[in-house]
Formats: C-alpha cells, structure tokens, sequence
C-alpha cells in the first residue's frame, strides 16, 4: 500500500494548538521592523544624516520637514512598510538649528549653584561647532568647556569658546547672592542655561 507524507493532524487534537500553528504561520508572514534610526538628532542645514533599519521586506522612507517657530526645522524621517499599510512606524525627528539652548538643573553646594554634565553625543552628534554662547540664566555664570573659562553676566555674549565641538563636560557655576545664601527657599529657578550659536 502506498503511504501519503505530509502533516496530519488528529481529529481530536486541542483547538488550542491549531489556533497557534495558525497564528505563528500567520507571524512567520508578516514583515518585521527590528531596527530603524536616524543619526544625529540635531544637525546644521547643510549636514547629512546615517539612516539605518532592518527589515525583511523592502520598504520606503519618507522624508518631510515641519517647522517649530521660527528658527527650527524637524526633519522627519518615516518608514513605510508597502506590505502592511496599517502598521504604524513611529517617525524619527532631526533639528535642524543654527542655535540651541542647553538647560541644566543646579544644585547647591556651599554658597553656589552648580552644574557638572555631559552633553549627549546622539542629541547632537560629532558636527555641531560652537560660534558663540550667551548666558540665558537670568544669574551671572562662570562656564567652563572643552579646558576653557568664561564668566558672564545675564545676557552677555562670549565667542571663547569658538571652534570646540558642543558635545563633551559642561561646568556651571553660579554664586548665591546674599539674600540666597540666609534663606535658599527665595531661589526661585534652579536652572542653568546658554544659547549656542553654531
């Protein structure tokens, strides 16, 4: 007698396990997105971006820019999977800026406000050179970056640190002012902040 090959399924086999077999077949068909993203997150106008993903089927990316006020641009970067038109695959946003403020929170120590930080290297990747900062504190400011100093008072103007990248240590201190220092509580922000310009 000649014997058949291939799957057979008992007719009393669980419902159960047909319902998997079914939803794992269905899953081994569908695309999957393990990776997808857009390096640096904050760039100059003429700079170019690495997009990279993963996926086992071709997909397309889409590229469009909205604005934010005045001095901002959010390139974004979208990949559509043309297999799945209902799978929802979040954006990527890049800045595009000829300026950025950085804010850091201070915290006290003896009679100043002080600040040690690193400047996150996929915020603003490796391009971004420094032109000139402002002191945005409301408070004066000594700032130290990239082995260079500088002391400002509220909205002064310093090209110090012209031609060092923006990622790296931040240093910020701040002197409490008299009245500060008999009672914290009349610190009203704790915030440290310039504006970059590239």
């Amino acid at each position: 007698m000649k014997k058949s090959t291939g799957l057979k399924f008992n007719q009393q086999c669980s419902p159960l396990l047909i319902g998997l077999v079914i939803v794992s077949l269905l899953a081994a068909c569908r695309s999957k997105n393990y990776h997808f993203d857009v390096q640096p997150k904050t760039i100059k106008a003429n700079d170019s971006v690495f997009v990279s993903w993963e996926n086992n089927r071709n997909g397309k990316l889409l590229i469009y820019d909205t604005y934010f006020g005045d001095d901002i641009i959010y390139r974004n970067f979208k990949l559509v999977d043309p297999g799945h038109s209902k799978r929802v695959i979040p954006p990527v946003q890049v800045a595009i800026l000829n300026k950025a403020r950085i804010v850091f929170h201070g915290h006290l120590s003896n009679d100043s406000l002080i600040v040690s930080e690193q400047i996150d290297k996929v915020r603003f990747g490796n391009k971004l050179i420094i032109n000139s900062i402002i002191n945005t504190s409301g408070r004066d400011l000594d700032i130290s970056h990239s082995g260079r100093s500088v002391k400002l008072a509220p909205d002064e103007e310093s090209r110090i640190f012209k031609g060092t990248s923006v990622n790296g240590l931040w240093q910020f201190r701040s002197a409490l002012s008299d009245k500060e220092k008999s009672n914290s509580e009349l610190i009203k922000d704790d915030k440290l902040s310039v504006l970059i310009s590239f």
